[in-house]
């Protein structure tokens, strides 16, 4: 197992979590911007007076192109995991069941002392009688987000270099 494996299947696991995370981050950003430009409600401009030192200054943008830096990398799993979603939901209802249950995208979290039974119950749905079956599923869902998040990090790499140049 890889890195890109292990990754994949950790942002699984985690999914819902790192969803919450980005939508408050979201909500964050939005208030700040909204804050910054009308101050605390009387609906009048601020213009900022900050008077911290350089240092300061340098470790507050430091620390703001570090968080939007693991929000993009996090954004970018996320993207990856509701694409092999959305496209198994279309070609293949039971795979996209499998990947609900199987890592708690959409129930309950699925934690190591349960996982036994969880693999059990979705074994006894999707009517898979073997485990090794079920792992070779399980295994194909995380390849599908490894290949969809290598194509999101390919493409914006192009879109960046684009943009650079000057292209649309």
């Amino acid at each position: 197992m890889g890195k890109m494996y292990k990754q994949a299947e950790w942002h699984l696991y985690h999914y819902r979590e790192i969803k919450d995370k980005l939508r408050r981050t979201q909500r964050e950003m939005e208030d700040d911007a909204y804050y910054s430009a009308y101050g605390t409600g009387d609906n009048t401009p601020v213009k900022s007076s900050y008077t911290g030192s350089k240092t300061e200054r340098a470790g507050e943008r430091l620390a703001a192109a570090k968080g939007k830096e693991l929000t993009a990398v996090e954004q970018m799993w996320i993207w990856a995991i509701e694409d092999v979603w959305a496209t198994y939901e279309h070609e293949d209802l039971a795979m996209a069941r499998l990947m609900e249950r199987a890592f708690g995208l959409t129930g309950k979290k699925v934690h190591k002392k349960n996982a036994g039974r969880v693999r059990d119950e979705i074994m006894a749905d999707l009517f898979i009688d073997r485990v090794p079956t079920y792992y070779a599923y399980r295994q194909e869902v995380i390849n599908a987000v490894i290949e969809s998040a290598l194509e999101f990090k390919a493409y914006n790499k192009k879109y960046k270099a684009n943009k650079k140049e000057g292209q649309p």
